[in-house]
């Protein structure tokens, strides 16, 4: 795999060296064989929970590209020079993540993509040098931040009636049913 693919054809290409059909690369990922299809033909860029599950199972990094709103501008992977100015401020990451008390842990794979599409943009757009590139990079990992919590809400914690109730001694929600055998009207 060379630096001067793209991410379709280097996952494709990567997929088949792995010895799996899309179908079984989409099983690992969780989501669909189809969907595989369309992160190869260039239709859609993975989401950033996928692009971190990619990277998990050995696909090269420097190649991912995510979904829409993190990468709007990006089609190739960074450049040597972008790899560098985003290693050398790799620290506004950490700041950004003080700065507003997100936890490393549940934010840090998810802002980065924001990181380096503010990175990618900064090289691409140099009228944006009027402005510290901390302002821009926050401004990026901020709209990550938002357009994450909008795709949360959209898609909302399940539970099970198996789960333990907060607090509640081991207490699960089934627990909270009664047989309607032995429920009495009030």
């Amino acid at each position: 795999m060379t630096d001067t693919k793209d991410f379709p054809s280097v996952l494709k290409e990567w997929r088949e060296k792995q010895g799996l059909i899309q179908k079984a690369l989409g099983e690992q990922l969780g989501v669909c064989k189809s969907a595989i299809h369309r992160y190869e033909h260039g239709d859609v860029k993975p989401s950033p929970e996928v692009a971190v599950k990619l990277v998990k199972l050995g696909f090269p990094s420097k190649f991912i590209q995510c979904g829409g709103h993190y990468n709007r501008t990006a089609k190739t992977a960074l450049t040597d020079e972008e790899r560098a100015f985003a290693e050398k401020h790799h620290k506004l990451v950490y700041s950004f993540l003080n700065s507003r008390r997100l936890r490393e842990d549940d934010w840090y794979d998810i802002i980065i993509f924001g990181y380096l599409h503010a990175v990618q943009v900064w090289f691409k757009r140099k009228e944006l040098h009027k402005y510290k590139f901390s302002v821009i990079a926050y401004s990026s990992m901020r709209d990550t931040v938002r357009q994450e919590r909008k795709r949360a809400r959209r898609h909302p914690h399940v539970i099970s009636i198996y789960d333990v109730i907060y607090q509640s001694d081991g207490l699960t929600y089934a627990d909270m049913l009664c047989d309607p055998r032995d429920c009495v009207e009030i």
